[in-house]
Order: C-alpha cells, then sequence, then structure tokens
C-alpha cells in the first residue's frame, strides 16, 4: 500500500510539473518543429528544383505558420530593448501595414541627429492601440532621451511608455463610470481619472469580472512616483465624476522565470545551455520519474524540497528582485 501511495504522489507530481510547465515545453517543442523543417526543406532543394511543400516535409502549414512566429519574436529579444507606443490618442492613419510602419519609424531615425544608425526590428501591433518595436539595448535611453524629438513626426499625440511607470489600486469604482457603450473599459478612463486628480495616467485596467459588478477594482498607472505618492498618501480625496475611490498599495506579483530542464532561476528551458536535472533531488543522472531518492534536494538552494517550491529561499530572493523592477504594462 505504501508502495502504491508513493507511486501515486510521484505521479502528481508529474501532473503538477507538466501544468507549470506547459509554457515553455510548448515554446521548446515549436521552435525544434522549425528546425526540423529547416533542415528537412534544406535537404530537400539540394536534391530537387521542384517545389517543396509543407505536406512533403511532414510538417503542418498551421504549425510552421506559429511556431516560426514564436522564433523571430525570441531571436527578437536577444540583445534587443522593447519600446511601447500607445496610440489611444494618436492620429493613427493607416496603422495596419506593419512593414510600412517599421520603415516610416527607419526614415524618422534617420533624419534624427543621433539616431540615424539606430535599428528597428520586430514592430506588433497590439489590441486597444498599442505598438511594439525593437531597438539594440545600447540604443534605447538615447531613443527615449529624444522621444519628443521623433514621435511628434511619427504619429502626432503618440505617447511612449516610460521606463517604468506606477501602479496604484483603486477600488470601489462605481463600474457605470467606466464602461462605454459597447459594455467594454471606456477608452477615456485614463484621460478623466487623471484630470480628476491632476495626475498623467498612462495606463489603466480592471480586474476580471467587474463587467458584472456594481462596483469594482483598477490598476492605474502614473507617470512619476510623486503622482502614485499623491494618489496613495490620503491628502487628497482620489474621485471620479464625483464618486469617491479608495486607493491603495499595488503588487505586480511578477514571478522569476523557471527552467524546467535543468530547474535553475533566471531562465527558460528553450535557452538552457545546461544539463537536464531531476526535479526532486537535483541529480543531472536521471529524471524525476527514475527518482530514487530518499529526500528532497532543490538544485538552488540546497534545501530538502522540490525546486519548484514556492517557500524556496532562493524563488523568494529572486522573486524580491522582480518586485523592485520597474513596473511595465
Amino acid at each position: 500500500m505504501m508502495k502504491m501511495m508513493e507511486a501515486l504522489t510521484r505521479k502528481m507530481d508529474n501532473m503538477e510539473k507538466v501544468n507549470e510547465g506547459l509554457r515553455e515545453k510548448i515554446t521548446e517543442l515549436e521552435a525544434k518543429s522549425v528546425r526540423s523543417y529547416a533542415t528537412s526543406l534544406k535537404s530537400s532543394i539540394a536534391t530537387s528544383r521542384k517545389s517543396v511543400s509543407f505536406a512533403d516535409v511532414g510538417l503542418d502549414a498551421s504549425v510552421w505558420s506559429r511556431a516560426s512566429a514564436v522564433t523571430r519574436r525570441s531571436g527578437m529579444r536577444e540583445g534587443m530593448a522593447e519600446l511601447v507606443l500607445d496610440l489611444s490618442e494618436a492620429d493613427r492613419g493607416n496603422t495596419r501595414n506593419l512593414e510600412a510602419i517599421r520603415a516610416r519609424i527607419q526614415e524618422v531615425f534617420k533624419s534624427t541627429p543621433t539616431l540615424e544608425e539606430v535599428p528597428v526590428t520586430g514592430i506588433r501591433m497590439w489590441a486597444q492601440g498599442v505598438l511594439k518595436f525593437f531597438v539594440p539595448n545600447e540604443k534605447e535611453s538615447l531613443v527615449r532621451d529624444l522621444a519628443n524629438s521623433w514621435i511628434e513626426r511619427l504619429l502626432p499625440r503618440a505617447k511612449l511608455q516610460g521606463a517604468s511607470w506606477f501602479p496604484a489600486r483603486l477600488d470601489w469604482v462605481p463600474t457605470e463610470l467606466i464602461r462605454d457603450s459597447n459594455g467594454q473599459l471606456s477608452n477615456t478612463l485614463a484621460e478623466r481619472l487623471g484630470t480628476a486628480n491632476n495626475v498623467q495616467v498612462m495606463h489603466v485596467r480592471a480586474f476580471p469580472g467587474w463587467q458584472w459588478k456594481e462596483h469594482c477594482s483598477v490598476v492605474v498607472k502614473v507617470l512619476t512616483k510623486k503622482e502614485q505618492e499623491k494618489l496613495l498618501d490620503g491628502t487628497e480625496e482620489v474621485v471620479l465624476h464625483g464618486a469617491s475611490l479608495i486607493a491603495r498599495n499595488h503588487d505586480e506579483a511578477r514571478r522569476p522565470l523557471l527552467c524546467y530542464n535543468c530547474y535553475g532561476l533566471g531562465h527558460i528551458a528553450m535557452r538552457c545551455k545546461n544539463p537536464a536535472a531531476c526535479r526532486a533531488c537535483a541529480s543531472t543522472e536521471h529524471k524525476e520519474d527514475q527518482c530514487e531518492a530518499a529526500e528532497y534536494k532543490c538544485v538552488n538552494c540546497k534545501g530538502n524540497h522540490k525546486a519548484t517550491d514556492p517557500k524556496c529561499q532562493a524563488y523568494i530572493k529572486e522573486k524580491t528582485k522582480y518586485k523592485n523592477l520597474s513596473n511595465h504594462v
């Protein structure tokens, strides 16, 4: 009976591992599919001048499209800094052609002194008018410092997301004041909150399920630390159209990266260069489903627990660092 219980426990732990690492594993498998496709395609082209289809190399077209997109995005982030433009109040014009937008940004950079050689890659348009692109890490501060010189020429009234914004949670917000005619979060809410409280609100979001409540909670992000303190110190009432709101601190609850190959902190399995390790005992000689160790051993803090235990001191220390990071959208 004890052996059956132990086996059941291990199976349950394995299920937990699969759930926790699902996103990393999917990304890793998709990237492998891309590499497999590229290798097969290269071989096929080398031996034939005929066109090569996805079926010829045993890869579904939709898988290729999704996996190649994942690979491109991952590659773009290597040594690159992401910049975010808020277009909610901008004169967007034609922003559907992403390559045209990238070329336009590049053109504006070339006409801006000291930005002439800064390359622009990875242009993406997100929901609610959020435009994202990448520049080299070493050029990020320069691009930000000269934002006033190029943004107005690119997209009038667009806003470049700050290197850090400062969050505050607002409770007891009347839902009817933040809902638009379509039942969605009003795109004028940030402006109205900012005007009512004399702060510059850069971003606002409501907690899930707000649509079905009479009152709800929202998170606002303001431009400066001073404005955050103004909302939180209680000396001035936080209001929206005459309704008094309750302001308090908001923890972004960021989580450290955990690799599900070596179980080390700070990276994911797809980029891991370390040998695979056992989550239960930290050994590199076997996997967890083959582990027979009498005691757990964490690969990070060497404590008597599994590497994925949220009480791990190394994990807690890393999580503290994340809390101190800038608060991005």
